[in-house]
């Protein structure tokens, strides 16, 4: 039996990702307040109802829900409402890097596929300019922990250690 070890994902910088879920609130209610009288009566008065509250709530989710746990021979990557299970012996752990994804341009997030992009926070699938795929968790680009894997994708990581990820998925005997 294996033992879980979580990594702490540096937390993001929340002031635009608060004006943010502020802004989509107040439209949410605003529209609810604009079209009540019309919507009074109607099975529509529901749906715009459960948008209102299900988008504020959708954006909250997805700041707030990330963990990066390494368990037994899998990592597995919470971002927001995507997770990845990945194999460790399906990670190039000798080819990872840390690396400031301001400076550094053959690592930047390009185009995202399936996932949440806000100021200060990535999560997701994403495809780079060149079309590699990449699974990120990006919170702080100055210190983003770079593994590539065996089928060319790349996995993106805000860790507050990211040394000791790496540690452990080189050197197996530290995983406990």
């Amino acid at each position: 039996m294996s033992n879980a070890r979580s990594f702490a994902v540096t937390p993001p910088d929340m002031r635009l990702p608060w004006l943010i879920f502020a802004v989509t609130l107040l439209a949410c209610v605003g529209a609810l307040a604009l079209s009540w009288r019309e919507l009074q009566g109607s099975p529509m008065l529901w749906l715009v109802l459960a948008l209102t509250i299900a988008a504020p709530a959708l954006i909250l989710v997805s700041l707030f829900r990330r963990k990066v746990v390494l368990d037994g021979d899998t990592l597995r990557i919470v971002a927001g409402i995507n997770q990845a299970r990945v194999p460790v012996a399906s990670i190039k752990a000798d080819d990872a890097r840390i690396v400031d994804l301001d400076t550094s341009p053959d690592y930047r997030l390009g185009i995202k596929s399936f996932g949440t992009s806000m100021p200060s926070y990535h999560a997701g699938h994403f495809r780079q300019i060149g079309g590699a795929k990449v699974f990120a968790l990006v919170t702080d680009k100055r210190r983003v922990l770079v593994l590539p894997e065996r089928d060319g994708r790349l996995l993106m990581l805000s860790l507050a250690k990211p040394q000791a990820l790496l540690d452990a998925l080189q050197h197996p005997a530290r995983r406990q």
